[in-house]
């Protein structure tokens, strides 16, 4: 086996390690459901595109749950950091995997694959026994916390107590009251919501976030109520989209402690579960509080609205003296020339502030919908004739979208078709076609815009709409932008109950959807 780490990742009592691993009789054995919904949960939780169960044999190291990796059954243990968190108790994180001296020559940090962070908690049996691991990767470096690291140790626990299940095969009601123990010791207020039977049984950490006693009764209906108005329609919206259609159920909203009127931020995950004859059974998830990130988050947006908002009022000043130059350059045209340049930069960054400024309202609740009643054409022409003149393409093609009426913000929903278009612009060749659709589905608008520029990586695609998100490529170092205009338009569309999302081939283009009610 090579070793590509540098040191030994060898345990000391690494034959025993073997056999109590061997007497679980679960190595390169087919995926199961347990394993994989945890894996799935992991990477939702922590918002990364790859999560791993691991079993690290004395060789190979192999996968009982694989979310993001392909068909990856196994890897060399002299290359998977999952030996290296096999090493310690406690979980390995390396937010910078580049600049770890270990790392400096595995093939996975140093090569094409990219990896840029780590954090595996290991998979300890009930007799001390470290035989594994639950990990997630990512390609863009991360932070990561006490609070995550602590969440992911008791994912790795249910794991492990999944394990054990699986080789002693008890009950089924022991099997939950295992689940129950070890979701406790992660943190997790759990649901479950049957459908036919209207009956609602939240877990005693769920009451807990929500202000209310162990034995105390908590009605769906009290949850609901928990939640701050502004926020209830979006998540009882979200609630019908998953029990009506199976829609993933993800959301952060805020509830209010009902003993102290405390406000706690909480994020959410469930999905709708079907009964053996295939109909709607019940809908069941998991939520945690997320309240200190988004204390951070809110101090962020504070400080950032607050730069923008002083960066305004010098660019304004600055660009009123350039205009009064312009009027007086004459026909010196080297002059008119460098002010017309200087007054577009003064523009994008005047866009750039802006966008700033927007995202901190956003985040804090604070942009207002203006609704009114228009033709969803009347946007895709003005975006259309205004920037195809502006950015010089003449090749957009606008199938009709006539009699599609909608209600909404129209300056808002046009900054949305104005932004993705852009986008579609900037990131293809001038030579090629642009084309937009729109189409009618359900009760639904749906709007497409199709461009034959680079495309999107499957690894950027989950992450595009989050907030300072950029895709990095040598394609994009040269395009100006700080990442949150999809964030934003993908905000603007939930506010209007609608969908954003893309569809993309590396190399061949993407195309930007979203959806809109009809009225």
């Amino acid at each position: 086996m090579k070793n590509t780490f540098g040191i030994d990742i060898i345990p000391e009592n690494e034959l025993q390690r073997l056999e109590v691993l061997k007497r679980y009789k679960i190595l390169d054995t087919p995926p199961e459901d347990a394993f994989n919904n945890i894996a799935r949960l992991a990477t939702q939780i922590f918002n990364v595109p790859i999560s791993l169960i691991s079993l690290v044999d004395s060789e190979e190291v192999f996968f009982k749950a694989n979310v993001g990796m392909g068909n990856t059954k196994s890897t060399s243990r002299g290359i998977s950091l999952c030996s290296l968190a096999l090493l310690d108790p406690e979980v390995t994180v390396f937010e910078n995997a580049p600049k770890e001296p270990c790392l400096l020559t595995n093939p996975l940090v140093a090569g094409e694959f990219g990896l840029k962070f780590y954090a595996g908690a290991p998979l300890i049996t009930h007799d001390g026994f470290l035989i594994g691991t639950m990990c997630i990767v990512d390609k863009i470096t991360k932070e990561f916390t006490l609070k995550d690291r602590e969440i992911l140790k008791g994912l790795a626990a249910i794991v492990m107590d999944e394990i054990e299940l699986r080789l002693s095969a008890i009950g089924v009601e022991q099997d939950k009251e295992m689940l129950r123990m070890a979701t406790d010791a992660a943190k997790l207020g759990t649901w479950h919501l049957d459908i036919k039977a209207n009956e609602f049984i939240p877990s005693p950490r769920l009451k807990q976030l929500f202000g209310y006693g162990h034995d105390e009764i908590m009605s769906y209906e009290a949850a609901l109520n928990a939640i701050p108005q502004e926020y209830r329609e979006d998540v009882k919206m979200a609630i019908e989209l998953t029990t009506n259609n199976g829609s993933k159920y993800d959301i952060e909203h805020p509830v209010n402690d009902v003993k102290n009127n405390k406000l706690r931020w909480i994020k959410a995950i469930g999905k709708l579960y079907n009964s053996a004859s295939g109909e709607p059974s019940h809908f069941s998830g998991a939520l945690w509080d997320i309240t200190e990130r988004k204390q951070d988050e809110n101090r962020k947006n504070d400080f950032i609205a607050m730069v923008s908002h002083e960066l305004k009022t010098p660019l304004t000043s600055l660009k009123g003296y350039i205009q009064m130059l312009q009027l007086k350059a004459n026909d010196d045209v080297f002059i008119v020339n460098a002010l017309s340049k200087a007054n577009n930069q003064i523009n994008k960054m005047h866009k750039m502030i802006q966008g700033f400024l927007d995202v901190s309202r956003f985040e804090a609740g604070k942009i207002h919908i203006d609704i009114q009643t228009f033709q969803i054409k009347e946007l895709i022409d003005e975006a259309v004739d205004e920037l195809g003149t502006i950015m010089h393409r003449p090749n957009i093609i606008s199938h009709t979208c006539e009699d599609f009426l909608i209600s909404g913000d129209k300056n808002k929903l046009g900054q949305v078709v104005n932004n993705l278009l852009s986008n579609a612009i900037k990131y293809s060749p001038k030579s090629t076609t642009i084309e937009i659709t729109c189409k009618q589905v359900n009760d639904l608008v749906q709007v497409g815009i199709k461009d034959e520029g680079m495309g999107i990586k499957a690894s950027d695609m989950e992450k595009l709409f989050d907030r300072f998100y950029r895709v990095e490529s040598d394609n994009t170092r040269s395009i100006a932008g700080f990442g949150v205009g999809l964030y934003l338009c993908s905000e603007i569309i939930k506010r209007h109950h609608g969908k954003l999302w893309v569809e993309s081939e590396y190399g061949k283009g993407s195309t930007f959807y979203f959806t809109l009610p009809l009225i």
